[in-house]
């Protein structure tokens, strides 16, 4: 109700000129803002408004101190071929994920938050239109890729409708803080410390081996079912008409197995 009543203009970092741009659209409020889609948000006005967003809905993203790491993680991709079937969206989605919890872990930070965006080309003017987002918060700080992929495709059956052409699907990672050496496990009303704790060493321990050995054999050689599979020498996943299109991409001769060259 508070937001309800006040202006768009009583938000730190929404000039007149932003809160006119969004009057355009229809939102006259706070509140409307709150309830907006993020990354529409960012395409109207810029990547503030999008995190004013997140912030409005009580997901961190703005911070006195100064930036050290990233405050928030993106991986998304426009699809090679329009996608509609909800197994491939899912496909695109846990690759995304993985990739941005590995940069995640490359940082030494944990999340706390994720939100799952998609939409339609809106250049195909004859297609159906449809653009949302969504987002979790954790109950606990995490880098865990299985984890994420869980939460994210979660969100993905709020945010799916069938019978639209889908051109891009995105995951944002939020609340990112720093691992400390003495990171402690917040524990809640439902859960076991010990339990907890234990399950959080061994997913640290399975994170820490899943990046070393991709590190070592190259990208992808330890990966998710739900990611796809691997198709071998070809460089392609089954089912992957969400990939990128690269025909004239370069072989990848010093980090992956399969582009080594051959001599005969």
């Amino acid at each position: 109700k508070i937001l309800k009543d006040l202006s768009l203009e009583d938000i730190w970092g929404i000039s007149k000129g932003w809160a006119n741009r969004l009057k355009s659209i229809g939102i006259n409020n706070p509140f409307e803002l709150q309830q907006s889609d993020p990354r529409q948000i960012r395409n109207l006005i810029s990547v503030v408004g999008e995190r004013i967003v997140y912030e409005l809905r009580g997901i961190p993203c703005l911070t006195l101190e100064g930036i050290t790491a990233k405050q928030s993680i993106t991986v998304s991709r426009s699809f090679g071929n329009i996608i509609n079937n909800k197994n491939d969206l899912k496909k695109a989605l846990a690759n995304y994920v993985a990739r941005a919890a590995e940069k995640l872990r490359s940082q030494n930070s944990l999340c706390g938050a994720i939100s799952v965006f998609i939409h339609t080309n809106r250049f195909r003017k004859k297609d159906l239109q449809y653009s949302n987002s969504a987002s979790i918060i954790f109950d606990d700080l995490t880098d865990s890729t299985n984890l994420i992929i869980g939460k994210a495709f979660k969100l993905l059956e709020s945010l799916y409708l069938p019978n639209y052409n889908y051109k891009k699907i995105g995951v944002v990672l939020l609340d990112i803080q720093k691992r400390e050496h003495n990171f402690i496990i917040q524990d809640n009303l439902f859960t076991y410390g010990n339990t907890k704790k234990e399950f959080t060493n061994k997913s640290d321990i399975c994170m820490k081996m899943l990046d070393s050995i991709n590190a070592k054999m190259g990208k992808m050689t330890l990966f998710y079912g739900s990611q796809g599979i691997i198709k071998q020498r070809k460089q392609r996943i089954e089912g992957n008409n969400w990939k990128m299109r690269s025909s004239y991409r370069s072989p990848f001769y010093t980090t992956n197995w399969n582009d080594i060259l051959r001599v005969s």
